[in-house]
């Protein structure tokens, strides 16, 4: 299984976002237009390895733990300003990112923290594990990885821009 990463921020690299199964969102966020644009701001965002702004996490992220995030894997990105209550919850992988739910802050009321959340989307994230591995090892077999691309490459330095001729 690919290992859930604990980071408080997303990694800046290039990641495939997949939906989970059990993707959900009860308190019907994504019909607010606003909402909606976010999430496919973020979307784009992780795809292309571009560093999410500082308000989609809570204040503090860095500084102080997130149990959810330690115990489950489970993260959460704020749909606007760092102190919304609209939240986008995911799981990051090395080359993944898995979107569960948009919903708010209810599952840190929970006891223990996040149980039901974790509980509702764990047969759904065990499913998007095993495509995952799945995918990595027909990549192995075949003898091929995946392929950055031009705009990847620039990004991690591989390559640099070509200048115009004087």
């Amino acid at each position: 299984m690919p290992i859930r990463q604990t980071l408080s921020r997303l990694e800046a690299k290039p990641k495939k976002v997949l939906l989970s199964p059990t993707f959900r969102d009860p308190s019907g966020i994504a019909r607010n237009d606003d909402f909606a644009k976010t999430v496919d701001h973020i979307r784009l965002c992780i795809a292309n390895g571009t560093p999410l702004p500082s308000g989609y996490y809570s204040k503090g992220a860095d500084l102080r733990s997130d149990t959810m995030l330690l115990n489950f894997g489970i993260m959460h990105l704020h749909l606007g300003r760092w102190n919304t209550d609209e939240l986008l919850w995911l799981v990051q992988y090395p080359d993944h990112v898995v979107f569960l739910e948009l919903s708010d802050h209810k599952p840190f009321a929970d006891r223990p923290v996040g149980e039901r959340l974790h509980r509702f989307h764990s047969q759904g994230i065990v499913t998007r594990e095993k495509e995952i591995d799945a995918r990595v090892a027909a990549d192995l077999a075949a003898g091929t990885t995946p392929r950055l691309t031009y705009g990847e490459k620039l990004r991690l330095g591989l390559i640099k821009r070509p200048t115009k001729p004087k």
